[in-house]
C-alpha cells in the first residue's frame, strides 16, 4: 500500500486542530495517533477510522469499506473508510 506525502500532509493539517496528532509509517501504511492512542490508518491514500460495535453500523450504512491490508487474504481490521463529506 502506498501513501503519498501530500495526502499524509493533508490529513495531518485537517486533524491538527485536535491537538497532538502523530502520523507514523507502519508496514506500508501509516498509523495516526492521538497522544499514544492509535485512532486511524492511512492506506492507499484513504483514511480509515477505528470503529467498534457502537459506531461500526454507521460506517456500513454509509457504504464505507473496511480496511483490508492484504488483497490476497481476507483479513479485515476494525477500521473503516471515513466518508468524504466528513
Amino acid at each position: 500500500m502506498a501513501i503519498s506525502e501530500c495526502y499524509k500532509e493533508y490529513v495531518g493539517e485537517q486533524l491538527a486542530q485536535l491537538g497532538f496528532v502523530t502520523i507514523k509509517k507502519m508496514f506500508g501504511c501509516a498509523s495516526l495517533y492521538y497522544e499514544d492512542l492509535i485512532f486511524a490508518i492511512i492506506g492507499d491514500d484513504v483514511l480509515y477510522f477505528k470503529v467498534d460495535d457502537s459506531n461500526k453500523s454507521h460506517y456500513e450504512r454509509e457504504g464505507m469499506k473496511p480496511f483490508q491490508p492484504f488483497d490476497d487474504r481476507p483479513m479485515i481490521m476494525p477500521y473503516y473508510e471515513l466518508p468524504v463529506d466528513i
